[in-house]
């Protein structure tokens, strides 16, 4: 995860670096990492997702070579 100029996250909103989450298909991230990074930062931050896989996440914009739009 990375931000663009100084913005700290939600307070209370912190997790452990560890997510233990059900295996999907190949390089797919977990939804609950979606849900850690909208809860730390709620709209009306902007999201992106570099390298994604599969469908386009509403709020999000994404980029990959296996995104289906």
């Amino acid at each position: 995860m990375g931000t663009k100029g100084s913005f700290l996250p939600e307070e209370g909103s912190l997790v452990p670096s560890v997510i233990y989450a059900e295996k999907t298909e190949h390089s797919k991230k977990p939804e609950e990492v979606y849900r850690i990074i909208e809860n730390m930062y709620p709209p009306p931050f902007r999201y992106i997702e570099i390298f994604a896989r599969g469908r386009k996440r509403d709020g999000w914009e994404a980029f990959g070579d296996e995104l289906i739009e």
